[in-house]
Parts: structure tokens; sequence; C-alpha cells
């Protein structure tokens, strides 16, 4: 007598493969979306920490060739006004000032605004003045050092973990006051 031999598979051999299949595909497709969440967070970081550095050194750079300051009243301080020397030998106007509504630090020469630094956390930001002594000055006259102080973080929508914030704070002594 011949015996029948085994041809394929039966259907609950199928399911379970398939269901084997479905489990470690599920496994793999979740560590690649949460490195992808991850390398986005990363990219946010890194940009926030390039935009900061730079917007930081500009301001440090102006600060440093001012020749005359002033700041309005009120506090915090969230505006300066610099009057920059040119290569005319005539004084440029420049305005710092904190946009609230989109949280950038924005620079203004004429009438170009170049936005500096994105993501400011609300009411984290600030200009400080100070004398020669390291006191708190009381005028814009008095005013030989600037103090700015903000609280940045990139933006994280549709990400499941929150991006680190970044407290930066920045000392600059005014060189030709």
């Amino acid at each position: 007598m011949k015996t029948k031999s085994r041809q394929g598979m039966t259907l609950v051999e199928l399911i379970v493969a398939t269901s084997l299949s479905a489990a470690l595909l599920s496994a793999v497709m979740g560590t690649f979306i949460a490195i992808g969440k991850s390398s986005i967070r990363l990219a946010a970081y890194s940009d926030m920490e390039q935009s900061t550095s730079r917007g930081l050194e500009q301001l440090g750079r102006e600060l440093r060739m001012t020749q005359s300051i002033t700041t309005p009243s009120g506090s915090p301080i969230t505006q300066v006004n610099l009057g920059i020397p040119n290569a005319a030998g005539t004084i440029t106007p420049v305005e710092y000032r904190l946009n609230s509504a989109t949280r950038t630090l924005v620079r203004t020469v004429g009438t170009t605004r170049t936005t500096l630094i994105g993501d400011i956390q609300a009411g984290s930001f600030g200009f400080l003045r100070y004398d020669l002594a390291g006191a708190a000055a009381t005028n814009d006259f008095g005013t030989n050092q600037i103090q700015i102080s903000m609280t940045i973080a990139p933006s994280t929508s549709g990400l499941v973990a929150a991006t680190t914030k970044r407290v930066v704070s920045a000392r600059f002594v005014l060189r030709n006051r």
C-alpha cells in the first residue's frame, strides 16, 4: 500500500506563521519609528544650538563695537538699541528685540529684520544692565555690560517625548563706552 505524502501547509500552520511574521514586523517597525523620532529631536536640538550660538556671537560683536546704547524703561528689558560705527564714519542704529508673538530675538537695521534666535520660552527672556563694577546699572549712561538670559527649547510637535530645554545666559562688555 502507498502512503500519501504531505504536500503544503495546513491552515493552522499558515495562521501561526502569519501571526509570528506580523509580530516580528511590528517590533521592527516600532523600533524604526522610535529611532526616527529620536533623530528628529536630535536635529531640532542641533539646529537650536547652532542658531543660538550664531545669534549670540553677532550680538556680542555689535555690543563690543557699540558707541551708544538705549533701552526702554520697564522690567524685564526686552529691547536694546545700539549705535554701531560704520565704514563711512557715521553711526548705524541697530535694534535687538524680543518678538513675544513669535518667541524670537529679532535684529533690525533700517527696514531689514533678521531672526537670530527662535523657540524662546515665554517669560524667560531679558536683558540686564551692569556698570563697570558689576552692579546693576540704573540708566543707559552708566551701562558698561549687558547680560542676556533666556530659556530655549525646539518645537516638539508630533513627537512623543519633549526635547531638553537649554538655559542661555551671556554677559558682554561694551568696549567703546
